[in-house]
């Protein structure tokens, strides 16, 4: 959840922000894919504002620092919709 006090942000603000601090351009999916899904167990947080989803650059900030921490603790666990495809496609070779 987005800490109280900061500025929510839409989606579209976010994707901003992002490219201001990377220089890097993120598309809208993927912003909305780290809030409701996460990557490696981190997820973005965010606050539902209607049929909106808004988050914070606080938040971009924490989530960007819990992902480096989980990659440099090994920590971070496989992503699910990517396991599942490579199993099923290793699977559908072996059957092959």
């Amino acid at each position: 959840m987005v800490r109280t006090g900061e500025k929510l942000l839409s989606m579209s603000e976010a994707r901003k922000v992002i490219a201001d601090k990377t220089g890097r351009r993120v598309s809208l999916p993927t912003i909305w894919r780290w809030a409701m899904h996460g990557i490696r167990g981190v997820r973005l947080a965010h606050a539902r504002v209607g049929r909106e989803l808004r988050t914070s650059e606080g938040a971009l900030d924490r989530f960007y620092a819990e992902l480096a921490m989980a990659y440099s603790t090994g920590q971070a666990t496989a992503d699910p919709v990517f396991s599942s495809a490579h199993a099923q496609a290793e699977a559908e070779l072996n059957a092959a």
